[in-house]
């Protein structure tokens, strides 16, 4: 199936967005449950307004981290937001989607999909790409808002987190954690995980 996003997500949308929820909750405490090197290359999938970016620059301060999005609106924003931040040096933004992502084999220590996972076209692909941009040992960190009967965003069986664990164990990660984490009256999944 083509992807629809540049219909969906004109700029119009994407400045609406980083209104709405471009400070979610999630995009700052999914950054704060994951683990990192300060040398660690970061790669956030969706990265939206680059929130997740921002507080990732700081834990990795001697790494690099990267920050796609399929939305070049978002793009715009995010490159704007990071400007001025004080580990813009180490922040790239670049155009591009979790099924098709513009890195080496091998090239990340680390990737997140904070509140994108449900985008994806394909998941199965998405997953394999991410299999691929990964070191050896590399980790993904994958975070959702928690739903209405435990729920998360997403279609059919892809809102349940039992299943979703399923998806990413028959892809091919290991040691694959399900946790669940609640900031005031919202909660949020997260997923841990490892390749090797």
């Amino acid at each position: 199936m083509e992807p629809h996003h540049d219909l969906i997500w004109d700029d119009e949308t994407a400045e609406w967005y980083t209104e709405e929820y471009g400070d979610h909750f999630s995009t700052k405490l999914a950054v704060e449950l994951a683990f990192f090197d300060k040398t660690d290359v970061v790669l956030d999938i969706g990265c939206g307004s680059g929130t997740s970016c921002r507080a990732l620059a700081k834990k990795v301060s001697q790494g690099q981290v990267i920050g796609i999005d399929p939305t070049s609106g978002m793009i715009k924003i995010a490159k704007e937001k990071s400007t001025n931040d004080p580990y813009s040096s180490i922040i790239k933004y670049m155009d591009g989607r979790a099924e098709s992502i513009p890195l080496d084999d091998g090239s990340v220590t680390v990737a997140m999909a904070v509140n994108s996972f449900y985008h994806w076209n394909d998941m199965g692909k998405g997953l394999a790409e991410v299999l691929r941009i990964l070191k050896n040992n590399g980790r993904f960190y994958i975070a959702d808002e928690k739903l209405e009967k435990g729920h998360t965003h997403g279609d059919g069986p892809n809102s349940d987190p039992a299943h979703i664990k399923l998806l990413l164990l028959d892809s091919g990660f290991v040691d694959v954690s399900l946790s669940n984490h609640r900031h005031g009256d919202e909660e949020m999944y997260f997923f841990s995980m490892i390749k090797k």
